[in-house]
């Protein structure tokens, strides 16, 4: 059975909740699904627990193992640099209440066996499990799948460079199978809109726009992040 916010969402609160799904999709380049549209409207971002280090005992969807796992695969999706990253902000939380609450058993189903194949990989070309892989070899393992459902340059990761040493050998003509595709889309799909209705994503990210004097010619160096 779906959850339901406690109290009906005010009109500011549906804004940024807005707000976070045209930024979500506009990062994705696409149009978004209807479980996370229906989730993010009805408040799923506000239900993330408030103490990330302890909330293992919340999980609805995940095994502790596999919620670490969405967390380390989120993080290289979304990572911390001088604003909080996607493990800081709990969004491997948020993915555990979107798909026990707006996916149906087949669509969760689907995500823990994409899960299954991508610590298959990491194993195959590493001999480790994802979360035990350097923070290169993720980034190659997640960098080539992104790269093969969505196109190049789409994971938000700039610190580390493809060329690292230790990322060891990535397959970049192989195929993706359609479902490891569904799969992937849905988890950064939902990495992103986890992100982008939390606190963080929301007020240091997304900074408020003071409409000060315009500009014709502001300098690159000036630009910093979006405006919410």
């Amino acid at each position: 059975m779906r959850t339901r916010p406690p109290n009906p969402p005010t009109s500011s609160a549906l804004l940024t909740r807005r707000e976070a799904l045209v930024r979500t999709a506009a990062l994705l380049g696409s149009a978004l699904t209807a479980p996370t549209i229906a989730g993010v409207l009805a408040g799923c971002g506000d239900q993330r627990p408030s103490n990330v280090a302890s909330a293992a005992q919340t999980l609805r969807a995940f095994t502790p193992a596999q919620e670490l796992l969405v967390a380390a695969l989120a993080e290289v999706i979304l990572p911390t640099t001088d604003t909080p990253g996607a493990r800081d902000v709990g969004v491997s939380f948020f993915v555990d209440r979107m798909l026990a609450d707006y996916h149906t058993a087949e669509s969760r189903e689907a995500f823990l066996a994409g899960l299954v194949r991508i610590d298959a990989k990491a194993q195959t070309q590493h001999e480790r499990p994802f979360v035990e892989c350097t923070a290169a070899q993720q980034f190659a393992l997640v960098d080539d799948l992104d790269a093969q459902v969505f196109g190049p340059r789409t994971v938000h990761v700039t610190q580390t460079p493809r060329s690292s040493a230790d990322a060891g050998p990535v397959a970049r003509d192989a195929k993706v199978d359609i479902d490891t595709r569904a799969f992937y889309a849905v988890l950064k799909e939902l990495t992103l809109a986890g992100y982008y209705t939390s606190e963080a994503g929301a007020t240091r990210e997304l900074r408020v726009n003071p409409m000060g004097r315009w500009r014709a010619d502001v300098p690159y160096g000036e630009l910093r992040t979006g405006w919410a």
